[in-house]
Order: C-alpha cells, then structure tokens, then sequence
C-alpha cells in the first residue's frame, strides 16, 4: 500500500488490517501515527525546495571529491582505502544526527563514495575481486544492522545483492546465478505479500520494510537487464529456464493473493484466470526478464505501491520491445504476433471485466 497518498478512511483500514495480523499484543498510538501522516504530507508539498537542496549537497559533495583528487588522494590506495571506510561509518553516524535535507544528502553521498574510494584503493593493491566483494557484503550487511535511515538500508540492499552477484559471475558459476535471482523473487514476493507481518513486528523491521522491498525491485531489474545482454560481457547464459521457473511459482502466487483481495472465490472462475495467466506467461519461459517484470507489476499492485508498480511497467514494456526486435523473423511476422498478442490481452482484460463484475454481484 502506498501510504504516501492515504486519506483517512484508507488509513483506517490499513490499521485495522495491521492489527489483525499483529494480533491482540498490537497497540499504537492513532494520534502520533496522524501527525507523521500530516508530515509526510507536508514534505511532499515543499518537494520544490528539497529538490533544490539535494541538488546542492550533491554539487557540494562532488567539488569536496575533486578537492581530494587534486590533492593527490589517488596517488594513496591505503589512504583511499581508509577514507573510504570514515566516510562508510562517519555517514551512518552523521546521518543520525542530521536534521536538514543538505546534511541527509551530504551523507548519503559520502556514503556512497566511501565504497567507490575503498574500492578503488583496494583494486589498486590487489586484484583479488572475490575478496573486494566479500568486503562489500560486511561492510553493507553492517550499515543495515546499524544504519537509522532507509535509504542507507536501500543502498546497503543493492551493495549486498550486487556483491552476491559478483562473487557468483567471477566463479563463472551461472546456474548458481539463476537460483540467486529466483530466490530474490521469491524473498521479494514474500516480504509483499506479508506487509503487514513486517510493520507490526518491530521498530526495524517496519523501518527496513520499505527500502528493502525496493532495492529488492531494483536488484532484479539489473538481474533481468545482464540476462537480457549477456552477449556484452562474453558469458554465456545457459538453462534459463531455472529462472522461469521460480518467477511462474511467484506469479501464480502473486495472482492467487490478488483474487483473495478482489473477493475472486468461485473456483471455476479462480482457475480461468489461472489459464488465462499461463498462456500469457509460457512465452516467457525462455525469456524470464518479462515474467520478472509482469511479478513487480502484479506486487506492486496487490500493495498499491504506485513507484514498483510504474517501475514494472516501464521494465515490461523495454523487454517486450527488446524481445520483438531480437527475434529472427520477418517483419510481417513480426506483426502479425504483434496483433495477435494484442488481440488476445484485449480479450482477456475484457473477459476478467466480465467475471469480477459477476463475482461482485
């Protein structure tokens, strides 16, 4: 659920469904939760001037970095190195302390170049690439554990997924790969489907909910993005199919919750639909990016997260464009598939149209 646009009634709700997961045990405080509602709103209506300062604090943080490159800090590896880890730790402390949308940036981006400067000293030492990525997997395993904010979770999601990566691609090790991307698929479907469960259990785990989830969306769109181009990087990608099938379960599953929400019980109808979704999807058997791409949508809009949602269909629509111009075939053929693909999601919207208004009656 997107809470960034909530009015009260869908507030409302949204407890009662949080407190029929938490249980018995569940209390919160109705009027704190209004004013951090009324003041997330009121950031959203100054997003002028916070555009405008973190526009600053990056330029700030950029001319602060050519200071030190002038300086000769690239001609240290060690001191690279060490700056790299003050400006990790020193940000996630900083952070904490930081009450001005200049100063968050200003730590977001030291954060940032912190990695970027340990990793390049360490680089400049040793070649030892697996051992840079173990690193990274502490050093971001840690700033989720310590850090207070979400976006410093959100970046430590992306380091540790893309950390995970590397290790498996410089081992050459692309089965594992795939099992990788799978299980984040299904971590992914997993934390949607259980919000709930995650907001109401503690205070980290409902603060880490939403950065996680994110960079959870955004680690596989970069998955599906080097499977798309693997020929780039001279590697070749074999049994794709392992994917596919990880994200086939996550679909039919996201699919199922969705029906439960929209009051979808008949049994015939349930299965209908579930026909309907996989003749739609065994096209993508060997081309898992666009079945990864229908899931976010599908997550995004069983929560009512509009940005995963958006991001989804912006990824959709690059891989079926991406898939049409990579096929060996002729033009007419090509849209002659075109038409008949169109043809049959018009009748299938169409068609789920006319059961859920049934249903609803």
């Amino acid at each position: 659920m997107d809470r960034n646009k909530l009015n009260p009634v869908q507030v409302s709700e949204f407890l009662d469904k949080v407190v029929a997961e938490g249980g018995e045990d569940f209390v919160y405080d109705e009027a704190k939760t209004s004013q951090a509602i009324a003041a997330q709103v009121g950031l959203h209506s100054q997003l002028a001037i916070k555009v405008l300062t973190i526009f600053g604090g990056i330029l700030a943080t950029i001319f602060f970095n050519a200071f030190l490159l002038l300086g000769g800090l690239n001609n240290s590896p060690a001191g690279m190195m060490v700056l790299g880890v003050l400006l990790i730790a020193g940000a996630i402390v900083g952070i904490k302390l930081a009450d001005t949308t200049l100063a968050e940036t200003a730590c977001i981006s030291f954060n940032i170049i912190g990695y970027m400067y340990f990793g390049f000293g360490f680089n400049s030492q040793s070649q030892n690439e697996s051992a840079l990525c173990g690193i990274f997997l502490f050093f971001s395993l840690a700033q989720v554990m310590f850090a207070s904010r979400s976006i410093f979770i959100f970046i430590a999601v992306l380091i540790i997924n893309g950390s995970l990566a590397g290790l498996i691609l410089i081992n050459l090790n692309i089965t594992l790969l795939h099992i990788f991307i799978g299980v984040l698929a299904v971590a992914l479907t997993y934390l949607s489907v259980n919000e709930p469960f995650f907001i109401s259990k503690n205070i980290f785990t409902n603060g880490a909910f939403r950065p996680v989830r994110m960079g959870l969306v955004l680690s596989l769109i970069a998955a599906f993005l080097f499977i798309q181009h693997y020929q780039r990087f001279e590697i070749t990608i074999n049994h794709v199919w392992v994917t596919s099938v990880f994200l086939l379960v996550c679909n039919f599953y996201s699919v199922f919750k969705i029906l439960q929400i929209v009051g979808l019980t008949t049994s015939n109808r349930q299965w209908l639909v579930y026909g309907a979704l996989g003749i739609m999807l065994a096209p993508t058997f060997f081309t898992p990016p666009i079945a990864g791409a229908i899931l976010i949508m599908l997550l995004g809009f069983y929560l009512g997260h509009t940005t995963s949602f958006g991001v989804g269909v912006v990824a959709l629509i690059y891989f079926v464009t991406w898939f049409y111009y990579d096929l060996q075939l002729t033009l007419l053929v090509k849209s002659v598939i075109l038409m008949i693909t169109g043809g049959l999601f018009i009748a299938g919207y169409g068609g789920l149209q006319k059961i859920t208004e049934h249903e609803a009656v």
